[in-house]
């Protein structure tokens, strides 16, 4: 790869797509995209490989596709992972630093204090998330380094993974001849391209609807205070379709696409759609109302699901708005019916990019790869504090097990 240290490579790895994106770090530590790959798949299911070969060769056409535009030899990726194995709580450490002032190894040992919890013997802590630390008392300190104090401690905010979906989803990417930088919560990446700082400092939930899973995370003063899986996606809706309409899963999903709307209020005019039986021998019409109404049954139960963990987590009070994002955000009706359940603007999250490929992956659907990309670029090399470092040693040991079978 030409310049290989200034390049970053994001894999999303979904249920229904894999999606890798390549990108150029420019100087002044801003992302140049400089090619996309893009595969359908079917060897995942909320989060987890079910199919070890599809899944592989699905990685290799995405990455061949980058390769092939970029002109790039990509080595390894930045990869995202999700699913119902995904838990998290939020914990708190204290240490008494040793010198007049508080360095470097003073919060890594707070951080580890923090971590010092029941973790079930199956699963592994994936990132350690500072939300904010208190010298003596003082509340709200984003860094607490050289400051003067006796006693430091931090909020953090520690996301858990089941080892064995992680190991193989790295295992996959390894067989299709990528190494792994870094395993990242995809929900997490998705803000770092469609959140602004504003949002994050005055509360907001991003949910990214994809495939199989709905990820949710929770910002308020700029930090992530929760994080929540449900294991329902577009998939989901599409199947709805199928099996409500007599139909194919694929002409559900073309049908849910092309003519798909979630909220009759604003659904217009009847239309009436042709589309074969699941036998493909027959020919049926279909309105588009009933397909509203299947698809509006769904997306409400994805939507009202989330409200409920963001009330159950403690954090809806300082909750300004909430963006979604992730390929069934594009859904007709989707935002207004947010609206009406969460009872708070809600906009939907696009890329803010504008380098080059712009016109091609500001789509919701690119979110977390792009994410993967900014993610990676902002934290690549930091010794402590953030999700890839205190997440690092639980991907270090299982990476360095792959890689001796």
């Amino acid at each position: 790869m030409p310049e290989s240290d200034n390049y970053l490579v994001g894999l999303d790895i979904g249920t229904t797509k894999i999606c890798c994106v390549v990108a150029h770090m420019e100087e002044d530590y801003s992302i140049d995209i400089r090619g996309i790959g893009y595969a359908q798949a079917n060897g995942m299911v909320n989060g987890r490989v079910i199919n070890i070969d599809k899944t592989v060769a699905a990685i290799k056409t995405a990455v061949r596709e980058a390769e092939g535009m970029s002109g790039a030899h990509i080595e390894a990726a930045y990869v995202g992972i999700a699913g119902d194995h995904i838990k998290s709580i939020n914990s708190d450490g204290v240490v008494s630093p040793k010198d007049k002032s508080i360095t470097q190894l003073d919060v890594d040992r707070a951080m580890k204090t923090a971590t010092s919890i029941f973790i079930p013997a199956d699963c592994e802590i994936l990132h350690t998330i500072p939300q904010e630390f208190r010298v003596d008392g003082q509340a709200g300190i984003q860094n607490p380094i050289n400051l003067s104090g006796y006693r430091l401690e931090v909020d953090v905010h520690i996301v858990t993974a089941a080892v064995t979906a992680v190991k193989d989803v790295v295992n996959c990417v390894l067989r299709a001849g990528v190494d792994v930088n870094n395993t990242i919560l995809e929900s997490i990446a998705s803000s770092e391209a469609v959140l602004t700082p504003e949002e994050k400092e005055m509360g907001v939930v991003l949910l990214d609807i994809g495939g199989g899973t709905t990820d949710g995370a929770v910002f308020v003063r700029e930090s992530v205070r929760h994080t929540f899986e449900i294991p329902t996606g577009g998939v989901a809706l599409s199947h709805d379709l199928a099996m409500g309409m007599n139909l194919s899963f694929e002409t559900a999903d073309i049908l849910k696409i092309e003519h798909g709307c979630c909220l009759s209020r604003v659904l217009g005019e009847e239309v009436l759609i042709e589309v074969p039986t699941v036998s493909g021998l027959e020919i049926q019409t279909v309105r588009n109302e009933t397909v509203c109404q299947i698809l509006e049954e769904r997306v409400n139960e994805i939507l009202s699901a989330a409200e409920r963990l963001l009330i159950q987590s403690g954090y809806s009070e300082q909750i300004g708005s909430v963006v979604i994002t992730g390929g069934t955000s594009l859904l007709r009706g989707l935002p207004e019916l947010a609206v009406e359940i969460f009872n708070r603007p809600v906009r939907i999250g696009i890329p803010n990019y504008y380098g080059g490929l712009a016109n091609i992956v500001n789509n919701p659907k690119f979110s977390t790869a792009i994410g993967l990309v900014l993610y990676g670029g902002r934290n690549d090399g930091l010794p402590s504090g953030d999700g890839g470092s205190a997440g690092l040693g639980f991907f270090g040991r299982l990476l360095s097990r792959l890689k001796k079978k």
